[in-house]
This record gives C-alpha cells, sequence and structure tokens, in this order.
C-alpha cells in the first residue's frame, strides 16, 4: 500500500510516518512538505492514500486535491489540519474525502481511519464488503492492530494490492 504524507511541519510527518510504520502491513510512505511538492509526488509516484494539511506553502491542500481529483480519482483523501473550520469541511466533503482529522492526530483515531479508508480500497477493488468486526465479544471497539491484522488474514489469501 502506497501512502503519501503532505505537510508542511517536519514534525508532523515524522510522528505519522512513526505511527504508520508501527502497524502489521507493508507501506511505502512518501512525504511532500509543499501543495506543489504533494501535486508532483501524487502524479510520479500514485498512492493509495493521501494524508493532507489543508495550509500548506505553495497550493493548499484543498486547492491540490481539487486539481489532482481529475486525474487521481483512486486516491483515498484524509485530511489534515489544524483548523476546524467548518468551510474546510464542508469543501473537504464536497472532494470525497474520507475523513477530516484534527492536529494532534490522535494514533488510535489514524489508524482506525487508515483502516476505514483500506476497507474501502478493499471493496472497491473486488467489488466487495471485507468481514471486519470492529467489536469484541464483550461490545467493545476492538483494538486496531488487532483490526489491522485481521484485515490482513481476511485479504492474504486473495490477490490483494493491500498487502
Amino acid at each position: 500500500m502506497n501512502i503519501l504524507i503532505a505537510d508542511d511541519e517536519p514534525l508532523v510527518r515524522f510522528s505519522i510516518r512513526d505511527i504508520l510504520n508501527e502497524l502489521p502491513l507493508a507501506l511505502n510512505i512518501s512525504e511532500a512538505e509543499s501543495g506543489t511538492e504533494m501535486v508532483e509526488c501524487i502524479r510520479s509516484s500514485h498512492p493509495d492514500i493521501a494524508l493532507v494539511d489543508i495550509c500548506m506553502p505553495g497550493m493548499n491542500g484543498l486547492n491540490a486535491i481539487e486539481m489532482l481529483n481529475s486525474i487521481a480519482k483512486e486516491i483515498k483523501w484524509i485530511i489534515l489540519s489544524e483548523h476546524s473550520d467548518f468551510e474546510y469541511s464542508r469543501q473537504a466533503l464536497r472532494l470525497g474525502v474520507v475523513d477530516y482529522l484534527l492536529k494532534p492526530v490522535d494514533p488510535d483515531e489514524l489508524c482506525r481511519t487508515i483502516g476505514r479508508t483500506m476497507n474501502i480500497i478493499a471493496a472497491e477493488t473486488r467489488g466487495e464488503i471485507p468481514d471486519i468486526d470492529l467489536e469484541n465479544d464483550n461490545g467493545q471497539p476492538k483494538d486496531m492492530t488487532e483490526l489491522l491484522v485481521r484485515h490482513a488474514q481476511i485479504t492474504a489469501g486473495r490477490r490483494s494490492p493491500l498487502i
């Protein structure tokens, strides 16, 4: 799975990369520090998932997504932002983003979002929805690592671009 982290803050990129590297998945992670670099990176590396900050130098993340949606329809977008502004959220929804995460990003929330995004990709790839139970026997949410391992087990026997 190819993931792009586009954020102008090096510490944010490092933190997200660190969280993603803890997941039990084979991930190819690339980074961009500006909207312009993000556009170049997407054109050359074609990521499956892009984690995008809204406010970046060169071009803001929402404008970049809008421009790229016509040539990179398969990419799943996740917004990272310090702004809970309704207009940003509304524009992101119109652009078809999967989720809108506020900074500082909660590691569990990021993992749940990545897992959900992978489910969306799997469903689109195979035309079906993977059978992943989000709750344990007590009705409590499962640990995200457990969910991702379960996802890996489900897709391991099938030809899948996810793992």
